[in-house]
């Protein structure tokens, strides 16, 4: 009658007091089945807690350290100045009745050339506690867990660890107490990585001018996915231009569709980026049967974009084939990674290891499915495509593009784009670019030519056709290839052939109507409220009806460079937003005109745009987000201003109601985390100019477990 506690599980989640006790152990306490003997539902058994002195001995099983996903011998590469956690796993030799041993602490210890690190030792942040015998690698409680300084995160570093180390838990040996055993070490080194270079274009789908669908320009959760997954430590990440668009259909369905949107994405390039990538934002609310689309091993791609987990996995999935990922082999994808892992431990896009978000510290079993495929809610990233992804020169290594001289780089060009589809291939109107001469091989089965109009070739230019990814939200797979090119402008030119090993496959004619016979090419161009809004681009109407093709430019610098902003290819009248260029007094806008072939243009301005603040988000934590005192914290956010880009982190500024000043920067590693308490944590970004912006979220730091504890 006087028990020590009750419980209704097998396992008592506490340690007794020393001393003999009794255990009692009954089934069926309120009788609620009916049986033919009650008398026999309880067994008792009586055991002593606290074993004589030397009968428990505490060793390490494994130390790994992980940014994101890592296996226990700890072959997954590290990257320098990103967020790693390394995991202590304690093994525990006790008496059999006994299933973990209290206040077990440790400590772990750096080393670089020779020389330990000013702050090393250091402590885990939820440590002391219960060591369970054969712990669980999914259970990110039943390790220690150490969070690194950030200057133990570059160079290469010598780990080792002890547990026990001042001896507060009684052992039989603790000479074994030091992993690696010995004088041995962990030796990790921490790898470069390139700064993650990405412009994302809203794309406003403008169909419908009284209902034009815009995506959500909110990147936080884009942000956050790629920091969680991708084998990088720092992003660019800027909201370029809005980009007015409707395909001649209104609907984005088939391939040709597709593949005409990703060219519009490539028309922002002004010539060939050293790392930079583009990826257009489009709203869910379109027309679509698919979820995001990109060329394989490219610079541009597209996706849909709410602002949630969901469509950020969509941008980490696209920018994968942009990177030169195919799909991982779950979901059936028609032509899946012919290098992925055959073993059992990635069957179906598993990701094969323990995955680890560092800053939510959450843990993904091997099972978890690989986001480049497919499959699951349930997704991270593989031991593969981590290693994949650091692979690419993009992200990693020496990648050196060669100086482009100005006189170069602005050279005018035709824009010459397309798709090759089984079901009809198509050469799109040809526009003037600024641009290097681009697309161009030696020697392909494919090419272009441009004939005069009596039919005499001026120019083969062979090419190699772009692998178009899409993602499908209903079952849709893109089977077609676009191709981009950027060649020197021959006047001449009346007609361009598209053809395969001989075999023409489209072609483009020039109408070749004089000017008299030519609608009035008379566009209203104005700029409004930082709206460009282009009407009337045709005058009606002369003897000859040409379908007319029209395509926008604009120029913050006088005409040295261009950006593309909208191509309307059906419609006379475009709408676009140029809010994101901030402060102009000589903005150029430029109307082209393409009969398909052959261009003209007209500029007009010099229009004035009015200064913009930047514009601040934080990522982590989220609002109403409650941490445990001492434990580490990661302060995360981005700012971006019109005229100056993306904030530095100098210009990022992170302050507390409670303690003031935190620090700068884009990501803020707080090693001992905040004081007690309900703090309000603010953001505040700065422009050049003095400009300011801030933003904020709750916070609440307790003393008292946490659930997840």
């Amino acid at each position: 009658s006087n028990y020590y506690t009750s419980v209704n599980d097998w396992q008592l989640n506490l340690t007794p007091t020393a001393g003999n006790h009794n255990l009692k152990i009954t089934t069926d306490v309120n009788g609620a089945v009916s049986e033919s003997n009650e008398s026999n539902n309880s067994y008792e058994a009586t055991f002593t807690w606290g074993e004589p002195e030397g009968n428990v001995d505490l060793t390490i099983s494994g130390l790994e350290i992980s940014q994101a996903i890592q296996s226990l011998d700890n072959s997954v590469v590290l990257i320098e100045g990103r967020p790693a956690i390394a995991r202590l796993y304690i093994n525990v030799d006790a008496p059999v009745w006994q299933l973990w041993v209290g206040s077990v602490n440790a400590e772990l210890h750096a080393v670089r050339n020779g020389k330990e690190l000013s702050n090393s030792p250091i402590k885990p942040f939820n440590g002391p506690f219960n060591a369970w015998k054969n712990p669980d690698r999914g259970d990110f409680s039943r390790s220690l867990n150490f969070q690194l300084p950030t200057d133990w995160i570059s160079g290469t570093v010598d780990f080792h660890a002890v547990v026990n180390p001042a001896f507060t838990v009684e052992e039989k040996n603790y000479a074994n107490n030091r992993y690696p055993s010995g004088n041995g070490t962990l030796r990790r080194g921490f790898e470069t990585a390139k700064t993650l270079q990405i412009r994302f274009v809203p794309i406003a789908w403008n169909c419908d001018p009284d209902n034009v669908l815009r995506p959500s320009t909110n990147l936080a959760e884009i942000h956050e996915a790629f920091q969680d997954t991708y084998p990088i430590s720092k992003r660019d990440f800027q909201l370029d231009a809005e980009f007015a668009y409707c395909t001649s259909e209104q609907h984005l369905e088939s391939d040709a569709m597709l593949v005409e949107i990703l060219n519009a994405m490539k028309d922002r390039l002004n010539h060939t980026p050293a790392n930079t990538l583009y990826y257009g934002l489009l709203s869910p609310d379109i027309p679509r049967t698919i979820n995001g689309v990109a060329y394989l091993n490219s610079y541009v791609g597209v996706g849909i974009n709410s602002a949630d987990r969901g469509t950020a996995r969509t941008a980490i999935h696209e920018t994968g084939h942009m990177l030169g990922r195919p799909h991982a082999p779950c979901g059936g994808p028609a032509n899946p990674d012919p290098q992925w892992p055959g073993d059992s431990s990635h069957e179906d896009a598993r990701i094969g290891e323990y995955g680890l978000d560092v800053v939510d510290r959450d843990v993904y079993t091997p099972d978890a499915r690989d986001f480049m495929s497919y499959c699951s809610d349930n997704w991270w990233i593989s031991d593969y495509t981590y290693g994949k992804l650091h692979d690419e020169p993009r992200l990693h290594g020496r990648f050196v593009t060669k100086d482009i001289p100005d006189s170069v780089a602005q050279a005018t060009t035709w824009r010459i784009a397309g798709v090759i589809d089984a079901s009809g291939s198509k050469i799109q109107p040809v526009f003037l670019m600024q641009s290097l001469v681009t697309g161009i091989v030696e020697e392909s089965e494919y090419t272009i030519e441009l004939l005069a109009s009596d039919n005499r070739v001026l120019a083969v230019y062979p090419f190699e056709p772009m692998a178009m990814i899409a993602t499908g939200s209903n079952g849709h797979e893109a089977e077609a290839q676009g191709f981009y090119l950027n060649v020197p402008v021959l006047a001449e030119a009346a007609k361009i052939q598209l053809k395969h090993s001989g075999n023409l496959l489209d072609v483009i004619t020039s109408p070749g109507v004089t000017k008299s016979q030519q609608n009035v090419f008379s566009p209203s161009v104005s700029v409004n409220n930082d709206r460009l809004v282009v009407t009337n681009a045709e005058a009606q109407k002369k003897l000859v009806s040409i379908p007319y093709y029209h395509m926008a430019r604009v120029s913050s610098d006088n005409g040295k460079t261009w950006q593309t902003v909208s191509i309307d290819l059906h419609q006379a009248g475009i709408t676009a937003d140029l809010s994101s260029y901030g402060r102009s007094d000589n903005l150029l806008v430029e109307i082209q005109r393409s009969d398909g072939v052959r261009v003209e243009s007209k500029t007009y301005g010099p229009f004035a745009l009015a200064p913009r603040p930047p514009s601040v988000a934080i990522i982590n934590p989220n609002s109403d987000t409650v941490v445990q005192v001492g434990y580490p914290l990661f302060l995360m956010g981005y700012g971006q201003d019109p005229e100056d880009g993306i904030l530095a982190d100098e210009n990022l500024i992170w302050t507390s109601d409670q303690q003031g000043w935190l620090g700068v920067g884009s990501t803020l590693q707080m090693d001992s985390g905040l004081q007690l308490g309900k703090h309000l944590i603010t953001l505040t970004g700065k422009d050049r100019d003095g400009n300011q912006a801030s933003t904020n979220v709750t916070l609440t730091v307790t003393n008292s477990p946490l659930e997840s504890e």
